[in-house]
C-alpha cells in the first residue's frame, strides 16, 4: 500500500473538516447583510465557525471531549448569533457528524451524553432563533437520532463469557467442538 494511500485513508475526514470550515467561513461573509443570513459582525461568525468544527480534528487526540465540545460551541455561538446557526448549513453537517460519532462510541453513557448534549444544544439554537419554532426542535431531534442509531455502541463481553471461551479452547488455538 503506497504511503499517500494510506495518508488519504486515515485523513480523508480531517480533510472534509477543513474544507467544510472553508466553506462555512465563505458562507459567512456572501450571506453578510442578508435578510435570513447572520446578524452578529463577521469576525465572531468566522471565528464561531471555526470553533465549531475545529473540534472534529481533535477527536483521536482527545476522543468524548472533543466531541462534547461541538454542541457545546454550537450553543454559545447561537447565544451570540441567532441566525449564525440556522442560516450555514455547515453547522448542520456538523451536528450531524457528531451524533455519528457519538454514536460509534463504545460506552453507552458517553454516546447518551453527547444525544443529550446534542438535544440541550439544539433547543438552545431554536430559543435564540428569532424565526424559530418548538416543531423545529422537533424534526432535527429525529435528525439527531437516526443519526445517532445508526450503530449501537458495542459493550466488551463480561469476565465470565471471557473466561469460559478461553477455557474451550485446545492447545492450538482452537475451539473445541464439544
Amino acid at each position: 500500500m503506497s504511503t499517500a494511500w494510506r495518508l488519504v485513508s486515515r485523513y480523508w475526514f480531517d480533510a472534509l473538516v477543513l474544507a467544510g470550515a472553508g466553506v462555512g467561513i465563505y458562507i459567512v461573509f456572501a450571506h453578510e447583510g442578508n435578510v435570513d443570513g447572520p446578524e452578529g459582525p463577521v469576525w465572531l461568525d468566522a471565528i464561531l465557525i471555526a470553533a465549531i468544527v475545529a473540534p472534529f480534528l481533535l477527536r483521536r487526540r482527545f476522543g468524548f471531549w472533543a466531541l462534547a465540545a461541538v454542541p457545546v460551541i454550537v450553543a454559545v455561538g447561537a447565544a451570540l448569533d441567532g441566525r449564525l446557526v440556522p442560516d450555514n448549513g455547515i453547522t448542520f453537517l456538523a451536528g450531524f457528524a457528531v451524533a455519528f460519532l457519538f454514536g460509534q462510541r463504545r460506552d453507552i453513557r458517553q454516546a447518551t451524553a453527547g444525544l443529550a448534549l446534542i438535544f440541550g444544544a439544539e433547543v438552545t439554537i431554536e430559543h435564540y432563533d428569532p424565526r424559530g419554532t418548538t416543531g423545529d426542535i422537533f424534526f432535527s431531534g429525529l435528525n439527531v437520532s437516526n443519526a445517532n442509531a445508526t450503530k449501537r455502541p458495542v459493550r466488551p463481553l463480561p469476565k465470565s463469557v471471557r473466561a469460559s471461551r478461553a477455557s474451550c479452547t485446545t492447545s492450538s488455538g482452537t475451539a473445541s467442538a464439544s
